[in-house]
């Protein structure tokens, strides 16, 4: 199975789960679970007031995976930035013929400027949902093809910020009525710049389990019923591929910029690390016997070396190949040991490269040079 919106599009493999099992339960489920909703339409994600839309703009774009389709025959919102009656910027809908419609609500919020609309798609289950508002003409693609385009430019070509407008993802207000039936994922929000390489208003994966926005921070109010145990391979591409955090037993992903943990106040308990995924495991992991290497001495290695993806607490004398690089050990090594602790000093020689030594004390930098030396000690650790 290959993940839709992973970077790298790492492959989610048989090798990949094996290493998986025998990991860190936090991780282990977070890379396998994502946020799904109530198969009975009763509950929504509300993020409180989010001012996506400055005043007006004339450009916005909305992209979601709909993991399951379901509740055929009834009104059921994907999205909505809603204030009270019809005081409404936006809304998305599969109606009771299984389409998706949208609302656009009128600048001064007394009424629809244009009313429930069809874009002429009818998604189903597994679904990649593209769709751009360009002054009134939306195109709809599905899975990375453009399926239809309507023309509304007639009717309305502006979206307005209605003031104190809550978003809601898979519900409208904050009422969980019409509340979306199936499961969703992977929810993103472009304004005015609505290109890939734009940076998005709104980014939420779900992967966390509490459907973090990776932009602000918010974590949402949890309306109604929403089920967050069933597992959605697709909502968990980020924590997978930058890391998160843990604290009291919650997930945080990482912040859209990159730097610290989204929703996340005060101290982690533990942070998972991005590190090598599948198509590295197979046939790259060393068990290093020698005690130095026992990544649970706590005397000799830095916690980083027990917060990272590639740390095996039944186990922590396996070392991948990423990991077995002198910069690495240099990092990483206590002050205590930073002279006794050698990794594959000679990469351009094959005959030395990868070797691994050790030593009781220390050693000159004169000593490290000379490959003399290096020969009589040089050691290869067994492949696993």
């Amino acid at each position: 199975m290959v993940k839709y919106n992973s970077k790298g599009n790492l492959p989610q493999n048989a090798d990949y789960y094996a290493l998986l099992n025998r990991s860190d339960a936090d991780w282990r489920d977070t890379v396998r679970q994502g946020l799904v909703f109530s198969s009975a339409g009763a509950g929504l994600l509300n993020y409180g007031v989010r001012n996506l839309i400055t005043t007006s703009t004339t450009k916005m774009r909305w992209k979601f995976k709909l993991n399951t389709v379901a509740g055929a025959g009834t009104t059921r919102y994907i999205g909505s930035q809603y204030n009270s009656g019809v005081r409404r910027s936006w809304g998305l809908f599969l109606a009771t013929n299984d389409e998706i419609y949208i609302r656009i609500g009128k600048g001064d919020g007394t009424a629809d400027l244009l009313g429930s609309s069809t874009l002429g798609v009818t998604p189903v289950s597994g679904d990649l949902v593209n769709i751009l508002w360009e002054s009134g003409i939306i195109k709809t693609y599905i899975n990375g093809v453009l399926i239809n385009t309507v023309d509304y430019s007639g009717t309305a070509t502006t979206i307005y910020n209605q003031t104190t407008s809550e978003l809601n993802i898979c519900g409208y207000l904050s009422a969980a009525g019409s509340s979306y039936s199936g499961s969703l994922c992977c929810f993103e929000i472009w304004v005015d710049n609505i290109l890939d390489t734009d940076t998005p208003k709104f980014v939420a994966p779900m992967g966390d389990k509490q459907g973090i926005d990776l932009i602000s921070g918010t974590i949402p109010a949890v309306v109604g019923t929403v089920d967050m145990t069933v597992r959605a391979d697709d909502a968990s591409y980020d924590c997978e591929e930058n890391g998160f955090a843990v604290q009291g037993g919650d997930i945080y992903s990482k912040n859209y910029a990159g730097t610290g943990y989204a929703g996340l106040v005060g101290d982690p308990d533990k942070i998972y690390y991005p590190g090598p995924y599948p198509n590295t495991f197979t046939g790259n992991w060393h068990e290093l016997t020698h005690a130095y290497f026992d990544k649970s001495d706590t005397d000799i290695w830095e916690d980083y070396v027990r917060e990272s993806i590639n740390y095996i607490s039944e186990e922590p004398n396996y070392w991948h190949v990423s990991e077995l690089t002198q910069d690495f050990i240099d990092t990483y090594v206590k002050a205590a040991y930073a002279d006794k602790i050698f990794v594959g000093l000679d990469a351009t020689d094959s005959d030395y490269a990868g070797a691994v030594m050790v030593f009781e004390s220390g050693i000159t930098a004169d000593q490290l040079k000379d490959l003399n030396f290096w020969r009589k000690r040089k050691y290869f650790p067994e492949r696993v």
